[in-house]
């Protein structure tokens, strides 16, 4: 599902000379990474539970809070008391490219349920009077806004810290000796912090831990201490989450433009030309034809000398060697007229002693 990519788009490339006449090569490109998000929405469900364990009444102050009261399921009751307060629901939404890439925030909406109660010491040694408060029990339903951040991307271990606002919807109860119990219920706004640590299997489930401070605007009733749901408390639990239906995406760009000057050489290449097979060479270019050879004038005739003695037998010829492949022969030039014999001198007659 992952769509991450990186690609460079060339904008202008020129050329140009600087000082010394070196050409220099100016290349304008822009690198784009694109990705795409989708949109994963989940269920956490955890645990409140309170580091204190209280147990025994407490003195009557102008003003109580939650960390000073047993936490129990059934405050009313009385029943179900110990450490945990109660439970934590949370609406998630964040944003991933598939199940492995972890998001960087992740928003929530948060509800639940916590609830406690805690008795409280007559403020006379002589014991309780009319109408003063003995016992209070409380029950809380938060309607919270928030969103957790996270220190590392892709290590499935990671840290966060994160913050919330919005709504407790309080209802408490007060017993009082010897008068009518007080029930009232209201909305207070209230505002929380917290920091954990997250095991992020996948996106599709995910373990954490947190500590959370919650401040709350206290509730005055007139006669009976005031309440505020202030309190520290441990969350722990886990979360489901499944990629949004239609797979939803938008497109985010981070376009990042580069000038890169690089000094290019000049050379001219050299031109040689193609060469010939040598299967063409021969016929190549054909023989030109022979020119037509002029006709020779015959010479004016000579007068015969006189009979010469005749001349020695000639030689018989050599045998004719055997005939070669001789070459096309090129065309005969026209014959011209042999010269006449020149007769030899007698010789003289030898002189008489």
């Amino acid at each position: 599902m992952a769509t991450d990519g990186v690609h460079i788009e060339v904008n202008e490339t020129k050329e140009v000379r600087d000082e010394d006449g070196e050409v220099l090569e100016v290349v304008e490109t822009t690198e784009v990474h694109s990705h795409g998000d989708q949109t994963w929405g989940g269920l956490y469900f955890g645990t409140v539970v309170s580091p204190f364990r209280i147990v025994g009444p407490t003195n009557q102050n102008w003003r109580v809070t939650s960390n000073r009261a047993q936490a129990c399921l059934d405050p009313s009751g009385a029943r179900g008391c110990g450490n945990v307060r109660g439970f934590d629901t949370r609406l998630v939404l964040f944003e991933a490219d598939g199940r492995r890439d972890y998001p960087w925030a992740v928003g929530y909406f948060r509800t639940g349920y916590t609830g406690g109660r805690m008795n409280f010491n007559p403020n006379s040694s002589e014991g309780f009077a009319e109408g003063e408060a003995r016992s209070l029990a409380y029950m809380t339903v938060p309607l919270f806004f928030g969103g957790n951040f996270y220190v590392f991307d892709d290590f499935p271990l990671r840290p966060y810290a994160g913050m919330g606002a919005g709504f407790d919807v309080l209802r408490i109860q007060y017993d009082r000796h010897d008068a009518s119990s007080i029930a009232d219920a209201s909305a207070r706004i209230g505002f929380e912090m917290h920091a954990g640590l997250e095991a992020r299997i996948t996106n599709y489930v995910t373990l954490s831990a947190e500590i959370q401070q919650l401040w709350s605007a206290r509730r005055r009733i007139g006669g009976v201490p005031d309440f505020s749901n202030e309190g520290f408390s441990i969350v722990s639990g886990v979360t489901v989450a499944i990629p949004s239906i239609g797979d939803r995406r938008r497109k985010h760009h981070r376009v990042k433009t580069v000038r890169r000057v690089e000094r290019v050489e000049r050379v001219e290449p050299k031109r040689t030309p193609a060469p010939v097979p040598s299967t063409l060479k021969a016929a190549a270019a054909p023989p030109e034809p022979p020119a037509p050879a002029t006709p020779v004038a015959p010479e004016p005739p000579v007068a015969a000398p006189e009979p010469a003695p005749p001349a020695p037998a000639p030689a018989a010829p050599p045998a004719p060697a055997t005939p070669e492949a001789a070459p096309v022969p090129a065309a005969a030039p026209v014959p011209s007229a042999a010269p006449a014999p020149v007769p030899e001198a007698a010789p003289a007659p030898a002189a008489a002693e």
